[in-house]
């Protein structure tokens, strides 16, 4: 607080004096300035004097809060190197866990399979959100981590539509059993994990597409892998594979690093073309092993159902996620149509 008196003067008051330690030493500090402008024979200015002094214990202000002022850093958690040991964890929880050949006898189960199924109507759950309903190993019950884990939808060959299950592949029989008893009273997205073991023939069709080998539109229903004899062999094979010993087949008969990069648009305006199609992402990368047309696959056409679906083949998963962030949600008109069509329903066809 400042005073300004009739003769324009300014003093500090004697309050703003008595609670302020810093002020008290600086007395002597206004003295010497003082003194110091007295020898160049420079008229006295209280003003000059008070922001020197006003500069003087800023600086020294900052000096001692420095360590009191909390670091505001860009990142929400810190992910330094933990100082503690192997040791210091295995007494918190691991002499508590049970070995994890004893999940397979407590699941109850008589079908030796490595694979899960999760019926939920939700379309949108992914890898990640799996991975995240397995609890922290402080918070397991059993002594095993799992590290992979395939999470493929079930869908309908003839058309990728989505019924409403959820596949968890495994690679071993003994990594189902841990997760199932770990998960077995969560819910994920508001929806109880009742997982269920899976035998693997039945399913075999609902986790590939003709429309994943196929580079055309023309897919038989009666019998839609008859043009793909390789996917014909690989399911016969699978159907007399060991549990523990399948997982890579799976993963190349699924095709499930490269479906990563499939678009299923639903809703398009029948009025779109292809052709056109392809001129209004003419941004976008492509597999350059496929030519151009051959990355828009129509999968149903049917106006009289009013139903117009379209796969599309993108060179990487940026791509495809770029693809959503952009067009989902989004109408599209053609030119002259006077149709109200749905908004853009885009999925990556996990």
């Amino acid at each position: 607080m400042i005073k300004i008196c009739h003769h324009r003067r300014i003093f500090p008051t004697k309050r703003w004096l008595s609670n302020t330690l810093a002020v008290r030493k600086s007395n002597g500090k206004i003295k010497n300035i003082i003194d110091r402008e007295k020898e160049v024979e420079k008229p006295l200015d209280i003003n000059h004097y008070t922001h020197r002094l006003f500069d003087e214990l800023y600086d020294e202000a900052v000096k001692v809060s420095r360590d009191r002022i909390p670091i505001l850093e860009s990142k929400l958690y810190d992910t330094k190197v933990p100082t503690k040991s192997i040791l210091d964890e295995l007494q918190i929880n691991d002499w508590r866990q049970k070995p994890a050949k004893d999940a397979i006898n407590d699941t109850g189960n008589d079908i030796q399979t490595n694979v899960l199924s999760f019926n939920c109507p939700n379309s949108l759950l992914i890898e990640s959100d799996f991975m995240n309903a397995y609890p922290q190993r402080i918070h397991r019950r059993y002594n095993h981590s799992i590290d992979k884990l395939m999470v493929i939808k079930k869908r309908n060959p003839m058309n990728l539509m989505f019924e409403n299950t959820y596949y968890l592949i495994f690679p071993s029989y003994l990594d189902a059993s841990v997760y199932y008893m770990e998960t077995k009273n969560k819910d994920l997205n508001g929806f109880p994990m009742k997982l269920k073991f899976q035998t693997l023939s039945p399913i075999l069709p609902h986790l590939t597409s003709p429309f994943f080998h196929v580079l055309n539109d023309k897919v038989d229903k009666k019998n839609p892998f008859k043009l793909v004899p390789e996917l014909q062999q690989s399911l016969q094979m699978l159907k007399d594979s060991d549990t523990n010993d399948n997982y890579k087949q799976l993963s190349r008969f699924a095709s499930y690093q490269t479906r990563k990069s499939y678009v299923l648009v639903k809703n398009l305006p029948f009025g779109l073309s292809k052709f056109t199609l392809q001129r209004l992402l003419w941004d976008y990368e492509f597999p350059p092993s496929l030519k151009q047309h051959q990355c828009f696959r129509t999968v149903i056409r049917d106006q009289v159902k009013q139903v117009n679906m379209m796969l599309i083949t993108f060179k990487n998963v940026d791509s495809a996620k770029r693809f959503i962030r952009t067009f989902h949600g989004q109408r599209l008109i053609t030119k002259g149509s006077k149709r109200f069509y749905e908004p853009l329903y885009c999925e990556i066809v996990y």
